[in-house]
């Protein structure tokens, strides 16, 4: 006890003895009882340690400062926490929802009398539709059930908050990557060009691809294949963007990426019906087939060989329609068929206006003309899409529009 009380004294002697601290922190937390020296460090740059349990030496550790490193972590955002809720949130009601689509499917299995060890989700689509029969013509309307995965959005994000896709702030990460793609292909189209040229040479026919046995996909079909809403001027930007680089010389070595967004037009002949070829008495083939475009309905006789005669309703052909492009849609079958001056037609044909008819008699004298022709001269045929029917019709009026679409002119009252 002597040398410890000498050894006080020593330090008392020097001035290193302090009874109470000065820093008003360290003095807190010495009346309390609850000093803790690490965050004394920490907020003090001042080390304390406790002798004989009644006094407290104080002085300055630089080896303290060098040798101790603090990690500070990194606060989390609102936004970064609820997204983490978010992704348990979702993980657990995913594991209910499979718990609960596996009892139903095992449920519908006895229901139906098969083994739900082999029940398949197409076994379970016509199993809801025999049970549950829906006369909404919408097919999303109708009852379904579907595996969770399927249902369930899953999180575009992954656990540090990032999304997946590198578009994915522009709201339409889709559309632009196909943009993107696009334009990239676009480029190296024109350095494969700029190489061709450079050795004195012109592009061969082959290196462009073939477009005639294939056409654009529509916007309902777009969004389908890249599994997104479009906007129409979303949409008409990226198919100029396309149509760019279908019409490159150069477009044949970008064909299997092209035809993601194209869809075949060819289809096999030996499904389609055409008229049946009769024999007239006088030795001569004749077809006849009546069609319909809007409310005109034609009925087309073809004989064949012939002098090139055409007849409409008694008329010649060319005098019947006054307006040119009716007189185009007319003869443009037999320009493809090569069949101008070869055969006689005689057409009948009421209802509707000269685009109606112009109509109906060009589909009708495509169909007879394909069941007069060999196979190669159909596939011309389906080519020029002459041989699919026009379904559009005329709008119907709406209540409180001028027309169908066309508001009335608005006045200050």
């Amino acid at each position: 006890m002597e040398n410890c009380m000498l050894r006080d004294d020593k330090f008392m002697d020097h001035g290193f003895m302090k009874r109470e601290p000065k820093n008003t922190l360290a003095r807190e937390h010495f009346e309390n009882g609850k000093m803790n020296s690490i965050s004394l460090l920490l907020r003090s740059n001042l080390r304390f340690s406790s002798i004989h349990n009644k006094s407290v030496v104080a002085y300055s550790s630089q080896a303290a400062k060098e040798n101790v490193t603090i990690k500070k972590k990194k606060p989390i955002s609102r936004a970064m926490r609820a997204y983490i809720d978010r992704v348990k949130q979702f993980e657990e009601n995913l594991i209910v929802e499979s718990k609960e689509y596996s009892d139903g499917k095992r449920f519908l299995a006895n229901i139906m009398g098969e083994d739900p060890a082999h029940f398949t989700p197409k076994d379970v689509d016509k199993s809801v539709e025999y049970l549950l029969p829906s006369g909404l013509f919408q097919k999303l309307a109708r009852p379904e059930m579907a595996p969770p995965e399927e249902t369930i959005e899953k999180a575009k994000f992954d656990i540090n908050g990032r999304p997946f896709h590198f578009l994915f702030y522009t709201g339409a990460s889709h559309l632009y990557e196909t943009q993107f793609e696009t334009v990239k292909r676009i480029n190296r189209a024109e350095k494969l060009l700029e190489q061709i040229h450079r050795k004195g040479h012109t592009p061969e026919k082959e290196n462009k691809m073939d477009l005639v046995t294939s056409e654009w996909q529509d916007i309902s079909e777009m969004e389908k294949t890249i599994n997104e809403s479009i906007r129409d001027d979303h949409f008409e930007q990226t198919m100029q963007a396309l149509e760019r680089l279908a019409q490159h010389p150069m477009s044949g070595h970008f064909k299997d990426f092209l035809m993601n967004y194209r869809k075949a037009t060819t289809v096999n002949m030996t499904e389609m019906v055409f008229p049946e070829i009769q024999q007239d008495p006088d030795g001569r083939y004749s077809v006849q087939h009546t069609t319909k475009r809007k409310t005109a309905v034609a009925t087309v006789t073809i004989r064949s060989p012939g002098e090139g005669k055409f007849v409409i309703n008694g008329q010649p052909g060319l005098l019947y329609f006054s307006d040119v492009g009716a007189r185009e849609h007319v003869l443009f079958p037999y320009q493809v068929t090569g069949l101008m001056e070869k055969v006689d037609t005689e057409v009948t044909v009421e209802g509707g206006g000269f685009n109606g008819q112009s109509g109906a008699i060009r589909y009708a004298t495509s169909l007879c003309l394909a069941a007069l022709v060999d196979e190669q001269g159909r596939v011309k045929l389906q080519l020029a899409g002459l041989l699919r029917r026009d379904p559009r019709v005329k709008e119907r009026k709406k209540f409180g529009k001028a027309g169908a679409r066309r508001g009335y002119t608005w006045l200050k009252r």
